[in-house]
């Protein structure tokens, strides 16, 4: 008599985008795939989203065995949220949680779609005029990395890429773009559920909270010389302060 296999279930998250992606997978089949969109980023929905998607499945939140999750870079907000909810279901129920980035699952998206062996090179917007750019290269089926994330002026592409093709996505609303855009720009849509369903394959689980992934300073630290100003404080001395206050260790105030 053979024994049934496991039930097993693992959720897969991304709210770094401009929607709101939730993915839950039964024995590594996808049995939910739902794109939320808001004008909000749909993050004020993920709990009920969430919750409803369990129900029709019969399950509880806490059953999941894995949780993947986008981490950026993208929108703080959502990352945050996503990043948050994980941390809640994995105390609750003991999943491991994974991270994959949100341009490698972009790449991931493109390959997909060309199975191209030629450099892919992903931009994403960022603020004050720059993007966030990644290379990435297929061997043998599987999106690798060629650069780490970084911040490039929109105008510096073509030293980077070459005559490669450029692939953005939410680059309409990027000041250069309403310029002119970018000759060899490709706009990329929500990614599809297969190419969600690698990133999570690649992840690397672990028992611990996931941290975001992002490549600017805040802005905060951008705008510290006239919050200095405004306080009535030296520009460097808050900047050292900051700096200090970085390399603490956190201890309880209770």
């Amino acid at each position: 008599m053979n024994t049934p296999l496991p039930s097993v279930y693992d959720l897969i998250l991304d709210a770094s985008l401009s929607s709101l992606w939730i993915q839950i997978l039964h024995n590594d089949t996808t049995c939910v795939a739902q794109c939320w969109q808001s004008d909000h980023r749909a993050t004020e929905v993920l709990a009920s989203a969430l919750g409803h998607a369990c129900l029709q499945l019969g399950i509880a939140p806490k059953a999941f065995r894995r949780i993947a999750i986008a981490n950026g870079p993208g929108s703080f907000t959502g990352i945050r949220l996503a990043l948050a909810t994980a941390a809640g279901l994995r105390r609750a129920g003991g999943a491991a949680v994974g991270v994959f980035g949100t341009l490698h699952l972009l790449a991931q998206d493109v390959f997909l779609q060309t199975q191209s062996t030629k450099p892919i090179h992903i931009i994403t917007p960022a603020q004050r005029g720059f993007v966030h750019y990644q290379a990435f290269q297929a061997e043998n089926g599987r999106i690798i990395p060629r650069s780490s994330v970084d911040l490039c002026a929109y105008e510096d592409l073509a030293g980077r890429c070459g005559e490669d093709c450029v692939y953005g996505y939410g680059m309409d609303r990027h000041p250069m773009f309403a310029k002119g855009g970018y000759c060899l720009l490709c706009a990329l849509g929500q990614p599809r559920a297969e190419a969600y369903h690698m990133c999570a394959r690649d992840a690397i689980y672990s028992e611990q909270d996931a941290e975001p992934c992002y490549v600017r300073q805040c802005d905060a630290y951008a705008n510290l010389d006239l919050l200095a100003k405004r306080q009535g404080m030296d520009a460097q001395l808050a900047k050292e302060r900051f700096a200090r206050l970085q390399t603490m260790p956190p201890h309880s105030l209770c």
